[in-house]
């Protein structure tokens, strides 16, 4: 497997070699990016101090421009990106599927660019790999089979013996690893992001709106008033990014994900490395294990539950029961009663999107799109004449869901190579299949709108 770069000259090297790049020639016009924004100056505005946010604004300071990031809280990284600790997960199909493709691209790229951001900063990313355990024989086959396609120095499979030296724990199954993947403390990784002579991070500016006069975007708050004025934006606000009536038909949608922090015990601390299966479990951080997450749709509750707590430790107790056991504090008189001591949790909401791929591009024109390529609900194959009208110089990079530090960084950097006119770094049908143009074209064809 090819090492893929981060930063600097070799960014042009961003090909996997299981990967098929598509020729500009043969991408239909309804997919046809627009021209890189013809500026006065290289300055633009990232809303959002997250991961997506954070992301796109080291990538664009890397290639010479100046940039203002915007961040409605105190400090970056307060909301689904402000987890304790996270987990380099990278979920893989063996058909290579766009999101599989995307994954693995953007898995590579961002250890590269962890190892080479951390000299510089306190420890945030953990190299201690992670392991997925398989819970059924279907997903059994799917991981054997990733091992036959891939470089043992990528992924490889692991008996219960080879478990056991690496874990600290005999797990009597076999599982996934990924020897390079790790853990990350997010929050640090945004503000080591952030940390660029050419960014300037701006907190406790919420953007409510924005306006287009002339060749600029005007930036307003609550109350109407202008915060900052830019020829290019880039909305970076994970489910806040709809608010904008440019960016209201975006099909993201919140999904409220609920972690738990054990106190660490004599037992556990064996644990070396990350293990996932439906839930997963870090090494501990300051004497507290992450484990988690719930998943719930149409709950917007911030409240941490304790009946939350609970389903992730039961999680925990029927998946990997030998982790669990090692969690265990005496809690009464009766040496058989052990429990894990929750010390703590966190609730955020992931933004997603119904293909569960982010959208990363530019911002179309919706009204002018749909009567452009009206004849798609007619004939889903028809040609049209022309490039869709885009609004110049307004970027979004959002829909992460739970795998932003793996996808995040590398669509920062396709953000920054749009906008900077630069080679593409990943093929032509990754941007197809990324540009938030997409649900606009599938309704049309649906006839949906």
């Amino acid at each position: 497997m090819e090492k893929v770069p981060a930063f600097g000259k070799k960014r042009d090297m961003l090909r996997g070699q299981f990967l098929r790049s598509t020729p500009a020639s043969a991408v239909r016009p309804e997919w046809q990016l627009p021209d890189a924004p013809v500026t006065k100056r290289q300055q633009a505005v990232v809303i959002g101090g997250g991961l997506a946010g954070t992301s796109t604004a080291r990538s664009l300071a890397e290639r010479g421009w100046q940039v203002t990031l915007l961040e409605q809280h105190e400090q970056l990284a307060k909301e689904a990106s402000g987890n304790p600790q996270g987990i380099l997960y990278a979920k893989l199909s063996p058909h290579h599927t766009p999101l599989s493709r995307f994954i693995l691209q953007g898995y590579l790229y961002s250890i590269n660019l962890m190892n080479q951001l951390q000299g510089s900063h306190s420890p945030y990313w953990h190299q201690t790999s992670v392991v997925q355990m398989p819970v059924t024989d279907k997903e059994f086959n799917r991981y054997k089979s990733l091992a036959e396609q891939f470089p043992e120095n990528l992924l490889f499979m692991a008996d219960s013996e080879q478990l056991a030296t690496l874990t600290g724990f005999k797990l009597n199954r076999s599982g996934l690893v990924f020897p390079k993947a790790g853990w990350v403390k997010p929050a640090h990784f945004c503000q080591s992001l952030a940390d660029h002579p050419a960014i300037q991070t701006e907190t406790g500016h919420s953007v409510e709106a924005l306006k287009k006069e002339g060749s600029e975007w005007v930036l307003l708050n609550k109350q109407q008033e202008e915060i900052i004025r830019s020829e290019v934006v880039v909305v970076a606000g994970g489910v806040h990014s709809h608010q904008f009536p440019e960016l209201e038909h975006l099909p993201v949608k919140p999904i409220r994900g609920q972690l738990s922090q054990v106190a660490e015990t004599t037992s556990s601390s064996r644990l070396s490395v990350c293990l996932c299966c439906e839930g997963y479990i870090a090494p501990a951080c300051d004497h507290e294990h992450t484990l988690g997450a719930t998943f719930d749709f149409n709950d917007d509750c911030l409240s941490v539950r304790k009946e939350d707590h609970q389903r992730n430790l039961d999680m925990l107790s029927s998946q990997m029961p030998e982790v669990y056991a090692a969690l265990g504090k005496t809690s009464s008189n009766y040496v058989s009663d052990y429990r894990p001591e929750v010390t703590g949790g966190r609730t955020g909401f992931r933004c997603t999107t119904p293909d569960y791929l982010p959208l990363v591009g530019p911002v179309v024109n919706r009204s002018s799109f749909i009567k452009q390529f009206a004849l798609l609900r007619k004939d889903a194959k028809a040609l049209i004449d022309g490039k869709a009208d885009y609004l110049e110089g307004l970027y979004v990079n959002t829909g992460h869901g739970s795998r932003g530090l793996i996808t995040c960084p590398l669509s920062g950097e396709i953000i920054a190579s749009m906008i900077s006119g630069d080679s593409n770094v990943v093929e032509h049908s990754l941007l197809d299949a990324l540009n938030p143009t997409r649900f606009l074209i599938r309704n049309l064809i649906k006839k949906n709108i």
